[in-house]
């Protein structure tokens, strides 16, 4: 009788503890999995990016900036500042930037094409000379040349994704191993709750184990946007031009809160499971 008691108190101890590990690991597997489903969703769309372009009103900003510095080199150049905001009529920096992004996501990354803009500034900023009934010389040339290719410089890098050639290695290992990370991580929270249900027969101590899995799962994701904001602190960095640290701003701040909804997701599992768990008891 005693040892028959033994058997069954150790039957009993290796079933909590096993259902304590499959617990933790339904936590971690469905914590991974929200993860890996909002890197998926952000870093590696290109509607995402685009999305972020529009919302902090990146094109505004930059074409501020851009008028800003051509007058102020057209002031050093003698050019008065309509001639100068001449040169960019004709030109959206936003929808320029918008083809950019999804350069970026092409298999072979490339950058919009600027290399036109230096010739047709020159031959604008040119006309404007000959209209002022100067004549020019070989030293009139070649300060108009130099403002032509400061002022298309200027605009090319407000047209172009920050950091392209780290970006792109990195988007593109996540694409390739995401959906293979993501089908293993799903395939374990489902051998988690086949191994919880198969543990117990009473459904309603299995359903304990799920919920306290969950409810690990959905703290860990609430705390995973605060925690990330206070790690990288992107609105107090002191980036220039003001329009790259909207932009890099606001898609930091986008691509941490975007875990929010899962973390919604899953404590509303977790309550479900819960309320299921409080009917069992009164049955």
């Amino acid at each position: 009788m005693e040892h028959s008691d033994n058997t069954a108190g150790r039957r009993l101890l290796a079933r909590r503890l096993f259902s304590i590990l499959a617990a933790w690991l339904l936590c971690v597997f469905v914590t991974l999995l929200a993860g890996l489903a909002v890197v998926r969703l952000t870093l590696c769309s290109p509607g995402f990016l685009e999305r972020q372009i529009r919302d902090c009103g990146y094109g505004a900003l930059a074409q501020q900036e851009l008028q800003d510095d051509y007058r102020s080199y057209g002031a050093a150049g003698g050019f008065d500042g309509d001639t100068m905001l001449g040169l960019l009529d004709g030109r959206d920096i936003e929808a320029d930037m918008m083809a950019a992004a999804a350069m970026l996501y092409e298999d072979e990354p490339r950058s919009p094409d600027y290399s036109h803009l230096e010739d047709e500034m020159y031959a604008a900023l040119m006309d404007n000379v000959a209209a002022r009934n100067i004549r020019p010389n070989e030293e009139i040339e070649t300060g108009v040349r130099t403002l032509a290719q400061t002022c298309a410089a200027s605009y090319a890098g407000r047209g172009v994704i920050p950091f392209l050639d780290s970006l792109h290695p990195v988007i593109a290992a996540v694409r390739r191993v995401t959906p293979w990370a993501l089908t293993g991580l799903a395939a374990g929270a489902a051998v988690c709750l086949w191994l919880l249900a198969a543990l117990h027969r009473n459904r309603r101590a299995s359903l304990a184990y799920i919920t306290q899995g969950l409810t690990g799962a959905a703290l860990l994701l609430c705390a995973a946007a605060p925690v990330l904001h206070w790690l990288v602190p992107i609105q107090t960095l002191n980036l220039q031009p003001a329009s790259l640290k909207a932009l890099l701003a606001g898609y930091v701040t986008a691509l941490f809160d975007a875990v929010w909804p899962f973390a919604a997701v899953v404590a509303v599992m977790a309550a479900l499971c819960g309320g299921l768990y409080a009917l069992s008891g009164r049955k």
